[in-house]
């Protein structure tokens, strides 16, 4: 690295050698045999770098093994690991604690920025040992890629399941504005005959909180039981964030309390 100092302002440029080692990884050949520093301060005698600092022997191409290892793991981490996935044949075991990388986190960058082929996933388990990882390109199971029947929408309430109409007046349990209530009910009994029909089961359901916000069980509104299992239905409404103007109240009000705080926006159904 060459720094200078120009009409009051620092400046620093990569050298040949430099620019060699961040695409390389290592210094060119002859390097720390040839290269002199200058001495501290302003002199300009030179004097060769201490032997005990000068690096390992090399081979006949003048690049250790060690760096040579090195080179090949860098290398390896520039190419996605998708890339090196389907070079393997589809699985690839690694050993992330050997390699020095987080397996995990690439799998789940790959994920994110789309870097698996389409109709197939990217999953990642752990192996034998604790940093041995395998990580498989695979087709997805049958269920994420059926074709869904659309479920019909009653246009009104005639005859209401048990169940929705114990959740019509219910503002606790069924936490929707008046405008969409009616909407709701009819997206419930929607789903209630239909998984009914299918030989589900369904039910309210049954955590002891009367706030769905206090709900920590996963059950959500209704529990569906399909094949022994338990899945929670959640039903909420969407609302648009606007900003808030302060009343006349909570002026008044922020003037006596200083630990009040004037909300700076508000949900609009």
């Amino acid at each position: 690295m060459k720094i200078s100092k120009q009409e009051g302002a620092w400046r620093a440029e990569a050298t040949d050698a430099g620019r060699h080692y961040i695409k390389h990884g290592d210094y060119p050949h002859g390097f720390w045999t040839s290269r002199k520093f200058p001495l501290s301060g302003s002199q300009e005698s030179r004097s060769e770098i201490p032997a005990q600092h000068a690096p390992k022997k090399t081979d006949g191409a003048g690049v250790s093994a060690t760096s040579e290892n090195a080179r090949r793991v860098e290398s390896a981490k520039r190419i996605s690991v998708t890339e090196n996935v389907i070079a393997a044949g589809g699985e690839l075991r690694v050993n992330g604690q050997e390699e020095k990388t987080n397996y995990d986190q690439r799998v789940a960058a790959a994920i994110r920025h789309g870097k698996v082929p389409e109709g197939k996933l990217l999953v990642i388990e752990r192996g034998r040992t604790w940093g041995e990882r395998i990580i498989r390109l695979q087709d997805p199971p049958e269920w994420m890629t059926a074709v869904l029947a659309p479920i019909s929408v009653p246009g009104h309430l005639c005859k209401p399941h048990k169940i929705v109409a114990a959740l019509k007046g219910d503002t606790d349990l069924l936490r929707v504005t008046t405008q969409v209530r009616s909407r709701a009910c009819r997206l419930l009994q929607a789903l209630i005959t239909e998984a009914e029909r299918r030989g589900h089961t369904v039910r309210l359901a049954s955590h002891a909180s009367r706030s769905p916000r206090c709900d920590s069980s996963g059950e959500g509104l209704l529990t569906v039981r399909i094949s022994g299992h338990d899945f929670g239905v959640h039903l909420t409404q969407q609302y648009h964030k606007v900003e808030h103007v302060p009343t006349a109240t909570e002026l008044r009000r922020a003037e006596r309390e200083s630990w009040y705080r004037i909300p700076t926006s508000q949900a609009i159904a």
